[in-house]
């Protein structure tokens, strides 16, 4: 009679390639076995005990473990990988929300989708007036005053205005941090003066919430 075995050995036909399983509790030879619901029965078989054959009444379950399935083979199993359709075997995730940057539509969380977004790795909330997705800087100002149309920012006064955010920024670049204040209230002074008139509502609006968020961060 051949030796009693309890080996087990699992077969992947992916990869064409077999590997050891955890050993069955109680080993023996001839044993009968079937597959039932995906779980491997094993019953009867002798084992040998001094040299002579004895019957095993035991019945075994085997339960294969579910295969592993990583669907972009980035070598990160799907359940584990943050962007499991797409290529990513960094994990990168700049917000820690659970999606990879590969595959997260807003990187920041900032509330601006990264296709609207010109900082899409800067959280902007709270401080973001215009809706870039960037925090609101006195340079940031200066642009978006530049760039308002007339009919919303009328260019009889853009010039004063980019001179008070002109005079804020060259404060801040002196560590003048009251001054650079000062200049941002005339600022905001100005704007509310031409609400209506010189300037729209809605652009008022953004306009003094931008002049507000840089003096928070002065």
């Amino acid at each position: 009679m051949s030796n009693a075995f309890a080996t087990v050995e699992a077969y992947d036909p992916v990869t064409d390639t077999w590997s050891t399983m955890d050993p069955m509790p109680t080993a023996r030879a001839y044993p009968v076995s079937a597959v039932i619901n995906g779980q491997l029965y094993v019953a009867g078989g002798f084992d040998l005990v001094g040299g002579v054959p004895v019957g095993v009444s035991t019945l075994e379950v085997f339960t294969p473990p579910s295969p592993v399935v990583d669907t972009d083979s980035d070598g990160i199993p799907d359940a584990e990988d943050n962007c499991p359709s797409i290529y990513n075997p960094d994990q990168a995730d700049f917000d820690s929300d659970g999606l990879g940057d590969v595959c997260d539509p807003d990187d920041d969380n900032d509330g601006v989708l990264d296709v609207d977004d010109s900082c899409p790795f800067e959280d902007a909330t709270g401080f973001d007036a215009d809706s870039d997705g960037c925090i609101d800087t006195v340079v940031g100002l200066q642009q978006t005053i530049v760039t308002l149309p007339d009919d919303v920012l009328s260019d009889e006064i853009k010039n004063s205005l980019a001179s008070k955010v002109d005079n804020a920024l060259n404060s801040v670049d002196k560590e003048k941090d009251n001054a650079a204040i000062s200049m941002l209230e005339a600022f905001i002074n100005q704007v509310e003066a031409q609400r209506g008139k010189k300037i729209s509502e809605e652009v008022a609006d953004m306009l003094i919430a931008m002049a507000n968020n840089v003096i928070a961060q002065i």
